[in-house]
């Protein structure tokens, strides 16, 4: 074409009283006259759009646990922006709220680059600290409502986005009979968001009906150790990175052809009870045979000739 050398534009129509929901489209126009409109000439027109504000997109980019706050730090955008102006990161627990921070928005020419047509998407960056009380996180699910509200308390005529869930409390347990040694070798990794108010750690051997033979203490040679799975599985959780421990455990003759498991347990009781936050590991075996009956698993005492549960 003639003027294809000549067809770039830019324009900027100043403030315009947009509303989301609405959409709205852009009239490139060639006019024989100079109003625009056409006058008593000709007009010939390439609609651009329509654009309906109706998006949004988030990301929370990392969320670290310090002793009675949540830092979390991300991004979000919201069409909804345009008449909700206050902006709230609120930390839900089991659907529950546990603490919530107003967000200062920080620039984010990354964001603006992938969303150029979502509302102030170039100034969506957050990074808040929100206090919560970590000895309620127990044995549940974190996430978090982004909001948007025309309240500034953040109560009234929002808009809500929603994260994914973060478990509270995970790990593993690694464990197996040594028959030589008469040893249980345990390993693993247990992280807690409720780990700071319980300073007191211990494995407990159980059988599988939940009896205990006997419980032994952690101390700082055997717990807190450094371990990748930890901080690559729970990034967000306080110490997820030193949450390992390894140890034998002794095996004693009324563990004998038993069916065990071992519980990893974070508590506030020096004695190993109280409020008391709980891993389980798989099943181990010590010396058993195994049966079916009734469609259940039970345990073959072969000294005593019996079947126990």
């Amino acid at each position: 074409m003639v003027t294809a050398n000549q067809s770039g534009f830019s324009a900027d129509f100043g403030h315009l009283n947009l509303q989301p929901g609405h959409s709205y489209s852009v009239v490139s126009r060639y006019s024989t006259s100079n109003q625009g409109n056409g006058g008593n000439g000709a007009a010939q027109d390439l609609w651009l759009g329509p654009v309906t504000l109706n998006q949004s997109a988030y990301a929370i980019d990392s969320i670290t646990q310090n002793s009675g706050s949540l830092q979390v730090t991300g991004w979000l955008a919201n069409d909804q922006h345009l008449i909700h102006p206050y902006a709230y990161i609120i930390a839900m627990y089991n659907g529950s709220e546990i603490g919530r921070s107003r967000v200062t928005f920080t620039s984010r020419p990354d964001v603006a680059r992938v969303y150029p047509q979502l509302y102030a998407s170039g100034q969506s960056g957050f990074n808040v600290n929100i206090p919560i009380n970590a000895q309620q996180l127990k044995d549940g699910q974190l996430s978090f409502i982004l909001r948007f509200a025309s309240d500034p308390a953040g109560n009234a005529n929002y808009s809500d986005m929603r994260s994914r869930n973060y478990q509270t409390n995970l790990g593993d347990i690694q464990a197996s009979y040594d028959d030589a040694a008469k040893q249980i070798r345990v390993n693993g990794w247990h992280a807690a968001m409720g780990k700071t108010s319980r300073p007191y750690e211990y494995l407990i051997v159980v059988g599988m009906d939940g009896h205990e033979f006997y419980r032994q203490r952690l101390n700082n040679d055997d717990a807190d150790l450094t371990n990748l799975a930890g901080s690559q599985n729970a990034p967000w959780v306080i110490d997820a990175g030193h949450a390992g421990f390894t140890t034998s455990l002794p095996v004693n003759s009324n563990m004998n052809h038993w069916g065990v498991r071992i519980i990893h347990r974070y508590t506030n009781d020096p004695n190993g009870n109280g409020d008391a936050i709980d891993i389980y590991s798989p099943e181990i075996s010590i010396n058993s045979g195994f049966q079916h009956l009734n469609g259940g698993t039970v345990y073959y005492d072969p000294d005593r000739g019996q079947l126990a549960t």
